[in-house]
């Protein structure tokens, strides 16, 4: 409107002037409202970005972890396995290497227990279903 009437060489009256500037100050506050969106946006981009790592990072370290504690499992499993079959396999073993056999498949199979008992209480911790009360140690460092 103000640039037809400059145009034609027309004057404007006051309506007309006051209502290019009630437009021209609702555009201003729509583009400052729309600005203060695109950083809000920005913003959220990157806490995304950063919780997206921080979970690429936690996959890499359950991977890691899933993996050492199959081969914690795996150790004991192994020994448990074959001194199981030697016993099987072997009828004529002396009773001091037979008892010597069966006194490792005991320990390992303690120990497995052992390793299966600590990785349900870390996932008792993850839950929440147990907790940790710290207390200071006395004993020297």
């Amino acid at each position: 409107m103000l640039i037809n009437s400059v145009v034609r060489g027309e004057a404007l009256d006051i309506e007309s002037i006051l209502s290019i500037l009630d437009t021209t100050s609702q555009t201003l506050e729509y583009n400052r409202r729309l600005e203060q969106k695109s950083q809000e946006l920005v913003q959220i981009g990157e806490e995304l970005r950063s919780a997206n790592e921080r979970l690429r990072e936690l996959d890499r370290l359950k991977d890691e972890f899933v993996a050492m504690v199959s081969h914690e499992l795996r150790t004991p499993l192994t020994s448990i396995r074959a001194f199981a079959e030697i016993l099987r396999d072997s009828g004529q073993l002396p009773d001091e290497k037979r008892q010597h056999f069966l006194g490792v498949i005991v320990h390992e199979s303690q120990r497995l227990s052992r390793l299966i008992e600590e990785i349900l209480d870390l996932a008792r911790l993850e839950s929440g279903r147990l907790t940790l009360n710290p207390v200071p140690s006395t004993l020297p460092i």
